[in-house]
């Protein structure tokens, strides 16, 4: 391997200069154990691009099916409470039911509202294993006609669990089912104390709840909880094939234009702001035709890890179209995005590439051209369009170099 020069994982090629360092200004010196465990906590709960994606590749929320789930379940004790008026275990089920419902429409309403709805939905996975946990607890304490129908109310439950799998998310399969076993575990103390209360319900079901059944059941909950994430896993595995480009792993450009419409609606109500910057790598094709197609892709790769590394995971980075990148800044200030776009600019042009068996050295530039939403233009496509014609002006002006709204090109011609 030739001296001063590493291998880049990402792309394959050898890599020399600025950004063969740790990206942006990080260091590598070796954190404590406490940060680095903090750190991978923000980014396995961190809110991810493809979410924000509508249509076939957007997340279905199983709050979202609490009304079809429970509405043929509620049919059950309001047929019973009119047969029956003082049927207590009925009436139970009936409350819950409707507490469900309503608590469905709220979180509806708040998912609008949030960006990172991973801690929400978790929250909604507590509150419903909670109210389950409660309907059970009554069903085995309370007197009603149909001692053992309190294995309607477990088998809630799985249901809860099943409903996680539909959300393409395994983090929340995995929270839904750790509620579900705690909550189920957290109602056999109370029906112990029931019991030792004189409670003639507790004590007939005391026998059913014995440390063999109890730990059947909770092998069931895990079961349906790794069942439910590998689900979801394979759901979101498919649905990154679908938004993502194979070359660089970026989202590709249907799946960016479905995501900025998105955000640039949430923008617009909230009156926040956004910025667009089209990076395009300068004199591509002469590269493909002075080393191959092959070093031309280990490029387009490079180039893409870079903007995944320097960029915040709030940001949305995708490949617009052959050599050409496109990254959304959310919420941010042009002009301080601006210089965070130079020293970018500055650190691929000052960076040697090599590939591998070969001796000759790849030199990359990249022209950019940025625009900001809604300040240069009412819709997305307007702010698109600004951004390209700045980038056109930015190669026209010598290449290697940024346009920004207002502002003179910056960098020096390549």
């Amino acid at each position: 391997m030739t001296e001063h020069m590493q291998l880049d994982a990402e792309s394959g090629l050898l890599v020399s200069g600025v950004l063969h360092e740790p990206p942006c200004g990080e260091t590598a010196a070796a954190e404590p154990l406490h940060r680095r465990v903090r750190r991978w906590l923000k980014r396995q709960t961190a809110p991810r691009v493809e979410d924000e994606v509508v249509g076939a590749g957007w997340r279905r929320p199983p709050v979202r099916l609490v009304l079809p789930l429970v509405i043929p379940v509620l049919l059950v004790p309001a047929a019973l409470l009119i047969r029956e008026p003082d049927n207590l275990g009925a009436f139970v089920g009936l409350v819950g039911g409707a507490f469900a419902i309503a608590y469905a429409a709220l979180a509806e309403v708040a998912e609008r509202r949030v960006r990172n709805r991973f801690w929400l939905q978790i929250f909604n996975s507590l509150v419903y294993a909670a109210l389950i946990s409660a309907i059970l607890w009554a069903f085995l304490v309370f007197d009603h006609p149909r001692p053992h129908s309190h294995w309607i109310i477990f088998f809630l439950y799985f249901l809860m669990i099943g409903a996680s799998g539909l959300s393409d998310d395994p983090r929340q399969c995995v929270g839904t089912g750790a509620f579900a076993v705690i909550g189920y575990l957290a109602v056999l103390p109370l029906l112990e104390r029931a019991a030792l209360g004189g409670a003639p319900m507790a004590l007939r079901m005391a026998p059913e709840f014995e440390w063999v059944a109890n730990s059947a059941k909770v092998a069931l909950l895990v079961g349906a909880t790794v069942m439910a994430s590998a689900s979801a896993a394979r759901g979101r595995a498919l649905r990154r094939i679908s938004l993502r480009d194979g070359l660089t792993g970026l989202l590709n450009r249907h799946a960016f234009d479905q995501c900025l419409e998105r955000v640039a609606r949430r923008a617009e109500r909230t009156g926040g702001s956004m910025t667009l910057a089209m990076i395009d790598i300068d004199h591509f094709k002469r590269l493909n035709d002075l080393y191959g197609h092959a070093t031309g892709d280990a490029v387009l790769r490079w180039v893409a890890s870079w903007l995944l590394r320097c960029f915040r995971t709030t940001d949305v980075v995708a490949r617009f179209g052959g050599e050409e990148f496109v990254v959304a800044f959310l919420d941010s200030d042009e002009e301080g995005l601006l210089p965070r776009l130079e020293t970018l600019r500055q650190g691929i042009a000052s960076t040697r590439l090599r590939h591998l068996g070969s001796e000759a050295d790849i030199r990359v530039t990249v022209s950019m051209g940025t625009a900001r939403f809604p300040t240069d233009g009412r819709s997305v496509s307007e702010v698109l369009a600004c951004a390209d014609a700045r980038l056109y002006a930015a190669k026209q002006a010598g290449r290697n170099r940024i346009v920004g709204g207002g502002s003179p090109a910056r960098g020096a011609a390549a």
